[in-house]
């Protein structure tokens, strides 16, 4: 239920945002487990940094900023059953080429913050409400469309007295409003002419 609640939500106020991008990129919706068995559901919007570092024939890289609200639902006990988690994060990319000018690969990682509703959920005591989002993640990219796979780690480094932390995974489909660096010509890169003296 609360899964078709998200997509419903999704689906409503893309219209809006789509003829108000001009700071936002995309939006993207998301399900996944954490490694204790709770249920995760996340919803999130994004801004993709226009610039392309390191560009080479292997990839570039580049990123986006992440606001998000994810809903934690403890999946084996009744004890501490809920979180509602609010995150921000930059989040950086490694974009690899394809033969395709409009399909890409990528990996990508970042360390952000977030504030949880609730410091507990089951039998994990995170000690306060505040913890850090810590991400790894691969994905696909065909033209507006992407998907990716990704690893999340929320702890408070030891900031408080309790630090149980939690490890989730979750699977994303994200969708681009407007051109970031995807939909653009890729720049032009020169490569390294030095003469090797041996």
């Amino acid at each position: 239920m609360l899964r078709a609640y998200l997509c419903a939500i999704a689906v409503s106020i893309t219209p809006g945002l789509s003829s108000a991008a001009t700071w936002l990129n995309s939006i993207e919706i998301g399900t996944g487990k954490s490694f204790d068995h709770d249920n995760v559901y996340r919803i999130s919007l994004q801004r993709h940094f226009d610039h392309q570092w390191i560009p080479s024939k292997t990839g570039f890289l580049s990123g986006y900023l992440d606001v998000s609200y994810s809903h934690w639902k403890n999946g084996h006990t009744d004890k501490n059953g809920n979180n509602n988690v609010y995150a921000l994060s930059p989040v950086f990319s490694y974009v690899f080429h394809t033969p395709s000018p409009t399909s890409y690969l990528f990996i990508e990682a970042g360390i952000g913050a977030s504030y949880l509703s609730e410091h507990s959920i089951g039998d994990l005591n995170f000690g306060g409400q505040f913890q850090f989002e810590d991400r790894l993640g691969i994905g696909a990219q065909h033209q507006s469309w992407r998907v990716s796979f990704r690893l999340f780690h929320f702890s408070n480094a030891d900031i408080y007295d309790s630090n149980d932390g939690i490890d989730l995974w979750l699977v994303s489909l994200q969708y681009l409003f407007i051109p970031a660096w995807s939909a653009r010509p890729q720049p032009e890169y020169k490569e390294h002419q030095a003469t090797e003296r041996y």
